[in-house]
């Protein structure tokens, strides 16, 4: 059934689709990746397209963009944009496609040109289409990196030289460089925090108004559009389980799909409400321990041998960590939330302040004591080896760095399923000749927690550890984080920019900005009665506020 997204009385839809499927073709056989989809949406109007992990929403953008991959096509239905029928093969580079619609990928350092710096990148935009000399393009340049928090010297700027956000931004603010009718965005924020998420969105909702764009938004944050679209589709297989306005949709769900999802997905109020009491940790002196430690680092000016001064990422951080502990650490981009983490794992050392480390485990040569779960588990794990191989790696390296493993294979074996049973892979002898392609994205992200955990090491730090999964898979892999602390092997530090999850999990929480602690506390206090403006201003900033609330907390089996 068709229903209209209404944002301007009396307007026809500035994009339709009408029985829209895809299908790639794999190993010379068609697979369907969206089936049948319809919806239309007006000028000025918004509408998130949520799902998992392989329910073909990504598929559905780039069919309508135009930018499927060489063995995707469109295999049924039609696709109208601004009264015109569009041709389903892959057309992306074609000038007009860009100024009246405009995508935004996800993967932001896949989109840039890692040899070419971003004014040049960005102003080909400015100079092919609209015809700017080299002055007027940069002043364009200028103003539009400016509504993203980015500064001017951005342009002067190469991609690596940025962080992943910024790098975001940067292709968010060259997709609207155009200002075309219609934005399709991919996941646009998911390298963002909540702070720079919000205004990112708060530039979407005044063009919008500005210019009567409309908005596309594929996203598995169901928070996210609850709060910024007021139409929303729900996939699942490729199908749509649920459509129409979001207020109705999640006010009063019809499927048990959607219904599923709204239940995985945790409210920061919620949190705050009934979250994990804090729990007394292990009596004696902390295995980690942050003395007023400074990190200060040298900026490097335009030219060659400039100096552009210092730059404090960290100034006159302390706080402490025992085992059997999860201390969370939140602070928008650039807080120093990843320098603590380097310090933590002897990465980087402070330029004051000292680091003391309890002394028996770090006497222990065994084992490795620091390690470190990363956020992207399909880049952080080799996808030519068997889980066992992966796995065993670290072990391998800790203790047979010169060869000479094989000989103690069955002690290997042994520590991996070990590790495997510990991160929720059961039963592990299942998992062991598995390659990662064989794996879903949560099983992929407990493979990189049982890698870690494969050396007994004292501290672990999760950075970002679910951002890259889905809501449903996010609780199971923090339980599981919380299982493996609460058992006292280790303490951990976790790094993320989402409140509500940090909420779920850990002990304790420290608010960080501009390298400095602007709060510290248990979460409950910290989220439920926050002192701090910044925090407060977090709190604001965290996707989910419009959501309705759920009779349980939706991370229950994680408390205790």
């Amino acid at each position: 059934m068709m229903i209209s997204v209404n944002a301007t009385p009396g307007a026809g839809p500035i994009l339709r689709v009408e029985n829209l499927s895809v299908a790639y073709d794999v190993l010379g056989r068609p697979v369907t990746a969206a089936s049948d989809v319809s919806f239309a949406l007006e000028a000025g109007g918004s509408i998130g397209i949520v799902g998992e992990s392989g329910s073909g929403k990504s598929t559905l953008a780039r069919a309508i963009f135009g930018a499927l991959p060489e063995n995707g096509r469109v295999s049924a239905g039609r696709v109208w944009l601004d009264g015109r029928e569009l041709d389903p093969a892959p057309t992306a580079g074609h000038p007009e496609r860009w100024k009246t619609v405009s995508f935004v990928p996800q993967a932001a350092m896949a989109s840039l040109d890692p040899l070419y710096k971003i004014g040049r990148q960005v102003g080909e935009i400015y100079r092919h289409h609209l015809g700017l000399d080299a002055r007027a393009a940069r002043a364009q340049m200028t103003s539009m990196l400016a509504a993203f928090d980015l500064p001017e010297r951005t342009l002067d700027m190469y991609p690596h030289e940025l962080s992943g956000g910024m790098q975001q931004r940067v292709i968010i603010a060259a997709a609207l460089a155009l200002e075309p009718k219609v934005l399709i965005a991919d996941e646009p924020t998911t390298a963002l925090d909540t702070l720079v998420q919000d205004r990112v969105f708060a530039t979407f909702d005044a063009n919008r108004r500005r210019f009567g764009s409309a908005l596309v938004l594929v996203t598995h944050d169901i928070g996210l559009v609850a709060d910024f679209c007021q139409h929303i589709l729900i996939m699942s297989g490729g199908r749509v389980e649920e459509y129409g306005s979001t207020a109705e949709v999640l006010g009063r769900p019809t499927r048990n799909y959607t219904r599923t999802l709204l239940a995985a997905t945790p409210r920061v109020h919620s949190v705050a409400a009934k979250g994990r009491r804090p729990r007394l940790p292990a009596t004696g002196a902390p295995m980690l321990e942050f003395r007023g430690v400074s990190r200060s680092f040298a900026q490097r000016g335009q030219g060659l041998f400039r100096d552009a001064g210092t730059v404090r990422a960290l100034d006159d951080v302390s706080f402490t960590l025992r085992k059997g502990e999860i201390v969370g650490i939140i602070g928008a981009s650039g807080s120093g939330k990843t320098t603590i983490a380097n310090i933590a794992l002897g990465l980087d050392r402070p330029t004051a302040g000292e680091v003391v480390r309890d002394r028996a485990a770090a006497a222990s040569k065994a084992d490795r004591r620091e390690q470190l779960i990363f956020q992207n588990p399909y880049l952080a794990l080799n996808p030519i080896y068997s889980v066992a191989w992966v796995v065993s790696e670290p072990l391998r390296l800790a203790r047979f760095p010169f060869g000479g493993w094989s000989a103690n294979a069955p002690e290997l074996r042994e520590r991996v399923l070990a590790a495997l049973t510990s991160a929720e892979l059961r039963p592990a002898e299942d998992f062991l000749h598995r390659r990662l392609h064989q794996l879903s994205g949560g099983q992929r992200q407990r493979v990189a927690i049982a890698r870690a955990l494969v050396v007994n090491p004292e501290l672990v730090i999760a950075d970002e550890p679910v951002s890259m999964l889905d809501v449903s898979i996010r609780a199971e892999v923090l339980q599981t984080l919380r299982k493996i602390v609460d058992a006292g092997r280790c303490g951990m530090i976790y790094i993320t920019h989402d409140l509500a999850t940090v909420g779920s999990v850990c002990d304790r929480l420290i608010v960080l900005r501009a390298g400095k602690i602007v709060e510290v506390g248990d979460c409950q206090s910290v989220l439920g009665a926050p002192r701090s403006e910044y925090t407060r201003e977090l709190i604001r900033a965290t996707p989910g506020r419009t959501l309705p609330e759920l009779s349980a907390p939706a991370f229950s089996s994680a408390q205790s």
